[in-house]
């Protein structure tokens, strides 16, 4: 199952929640949308089960239009943020109703089986919703949707609420579930390390559009969008303004050549400024003796001043103090030289740092968008 969306503008409230939204999914495909809270994830997801009306945009399954088809005629389930149970029912029977009316009695009997069994909720079907824990409750929402059986499965958060020991088995689930229905899953959350865990692809939502659709992978390694570069990423992506790139106060910062150009034929254009952009792990220490005085066509040097050392148990941390800016520095335990010398400098030292042409990424302050290759 193939969902494309083509246009979407959304109106709430005189306010543009959707603009000109586009997504097409592949055959099978699991996507997660990511976005800040107001992004419009949620609509998105809505519009497609045709709970929120549109001012103007197309939806296809497999190239045919359902935006004329009420909700109960698309051939979804959907898992909402808040459990949406019925509260007159026993979890057993709300299940077995929302199972497909084709199936023999036999068979439904062998599907409640089975999806109670797979969520471990079979010692809840003779319970009332009431009666439920909140976990109980999300898993319970998990299996209603299951039981339906649809081609296209709509997740908003749907781990949300969840302690961490429970998030891990119902994300498993999931995916299991995704892999054996087949069709289109499309998830929403707000959690970048759940997204890089379970996607195919991301679709990256900033103020109602689109601003990033690709792999894990390539969003991480090369952002189309200073709202992408943030969301992905932990730690998250240090910031620089070029109005910062001045040095002064032994805060300094050389930029390589093509970086350089880009910035001053924008400056001397009276373009927007310029974000730059680094990752906490692209950043390497150099020996200052050596790189105070040091000029590299293909390198960023940034001397800035060492903050707070720490280990989290898997990598090795610090902060970095640099004019106005709190930056973070990470390195791999493996990278013992870097290690080695990263203890060597004290607190409140000088500490200089490379970062090699092709990590070092620059976005348009205004629009966000990406501007090097």
């Amino acid at each position: 199952m193939r969902v494309q969306l083509s246009g979407i503008h959304v109106r709430r409230n005189g306010l543009n929640i959707l603009r000109d939204l586009n997504l097409e999914t592949y055959e099978n495909e699991y996507v997660v949308l990511l976005g800040n809270n107001g992004s419009g994830k949620t609509t998105t997801l809505r519009t497609i089960a045709g709970l929120q009306p549109t001012e103007s945009g197309m939806i296809h399954f497999n190239g045919t239009a359902i935006d004329h088809l009420p909700p109960r005629r698309r051939s979804i389930s959907m898992i909402f943020q808040d459990d949406t149970l019925y509260p007159h029912l026993k979890i057993g029977s709300a299940l077995r109703d929302s199972l497909p009316p084709q199936l023999s009695s036999s068979e439904k009997s062998q599907q409640l089986l089975e999806i109670s069994g797979q969520l471990k909720i079979a010692q809840l079907l003779d319970r009332y919703p009431d009666q439920l824990s909140g976990g109980e409750k999300r898993r319970t929402a998990i299996g209603l949707a299951m039981a339906k059986n649809a081609d296209v499965r709509l997740l908003d958060e749907p781990l949300s609420s969840l302690d961490a020991t429970l998030r891990p088995f119902l994300l498993h689930e999931i995916q299991q579930w995704h892999q054996a229905a087949g069709g289109t899953t499309i998830h929403v959350t707000h959690d970048a390390e759940e997204a890089m865990q379970v996607a195919d692809r991301i679709a990256i939502l900033s103020d109602g559009r689109i601003v990033q659709f690709d792999t894990p992978t390539k969003i991480h390694q090369q952002p189309s969008h200073l709202d992408a570069a943030l969301l992905i990423g932990n730690p998250i992506m240090n910031l620089f303004d070029d109005g910062q790139t001045s040095n002064h106060d032994h805060h300094r910062i050389e930029l390589p050549n093509d970086l350089s150009q880009v910035l001053k034929s924008r400056q001397q254009g009276s373009k927007a400024p310029c974000i730059i952009g680094i990752r906490p792990q692209h950043l390497s220490i150099e020996l200052f003796q050596q790189a105070a005085d040091t000029q590299s066509s293909e390198a960023l040097i940034l001397t800035a001043t060492l903050g707070q050392i720490w280990n989290s148990g898997t990598d090795f941390h610090a902060t970095l103090v640099w004019k106005e800016n709190i930056l973070r520095l990470t390195i791999k335990p493996e990278e013992t030289q870097q290690v080695e010398r990263l203890y060597s400098t004290q607190p409140g030292q000088l500490i200089t740092l490379r970062a090699a042409s092709h990590d070092v990424h620059l976005f348009d302050a205004n629009s966000g968008e990406r501007l090097n290759d």
